[in-house]
C-alpha cells in the first residue's frame, strides 16, 4: 500500500512540474533549392499587428530572441548578426510581424496539461537586401502547452524563445558558414 502511495505521490509531482513550450510552422513559400549565402543577417523589430494586448517590448524581444539564438547556438553561421540593416548586398534581412497574441491563463495552465494555452503568432519574410527578392516567407508559433507549477510559470517570453529557434534553424542554410 505504501508503494502505491509513493508512486501516485511521484506522479503527482511529475504532473505538477512538467514544461513545454512548443513551435509550429506553415511554409508560404519554400525557400530556394540552392539558396544563396549571406555573411550578415538583420532582424529588425517585428511589427505589431496583433494590437493592445501584446506586451510594449514583444517586438524588439522577438528579434533579439532570433540574434541571440544565432549568436549563442550558431556563432560562425554568419559573420555578423545584428538589429539593424545595412543594406548591404551579403546582407539577409529578416523582416516579421507579430499577428497574434493570445497569454492564456496560468492558472487554467496550473491545473492541468492544455488547458489555458497561450499562443504567439508570427509572419516571417527572409529578403536578400541586394536585389530587395524575396528567399522564403512562413508562419511560425510559439505556444506554451505546459502543465502544472511550470505551465503556470511559463508566459511570452517562453513562446518567443520557441519561435526564436524555429526562425533560427530556417535562417542557418544562408549563412556563409554553416
Amino acid at each position: 500500500m505504501r508503494r502505491i502511495s509513493q508512486a501516485v505521490l511521484l506522479i503527482a509531482l511529475l504532473a505538477l512540474v512538467q514544461a513545454c513550450a512548443t513551435a509550429r510552422m506553415q511554409i508560404s513559400k519554400e525557400a530556394p533549392v540552392t539558396p544563396p549565402k549571406f555573411d550578415r543577417v538583420a532582424v529588425p523589430a517585428f511589427s505589431n499587428e496583433a494590437g493592445d494586448s501584446l506586451p510594449a517590448t514583444a517586438p524588439e524581444n522577438v528579434a533579439g530572441g532570433i540574434i541571440a539564438v544565432l549568436q549563442k547556438e550558431h556563432p560562425a553561421v554568419f559573420r555578423e548578426a545584428s538589429s539593424t540593416p545595412s543594406s548591404q548586398p551579403s546582407e539577409l534581412i529578416v523582416k516579421g510581424k507579430i499577428l497574434k497574441y493570445n497569454p492564456g491563463s496560468k492558472a487554467a495552465r496550473f491545473i492541468l496539461i492544455g488547458l489555458g494555452a497561450g499562443k504567439l503568432e508570427l509572419d516571417v519574410t527572409f529578403v536578400n537586401a541586394g536585389t530587395g527578392e524575396t528567399l522564403e516567407q512562413f508562419s511560425t508559433s510559439g505556444e506554451i502547452m505546459a502543465g502544472g507549477l511550470a505551465g503556470a510559470t511559463m508566459g511570452i517570453e517562453d513562446m518567443i524563445k520557441s519561435a526564436s529557434k524555429k526562425i533560427a534553424e530556417r535562417l542557418m542554410r544562408y549563412g556563409s558558414n554553416p
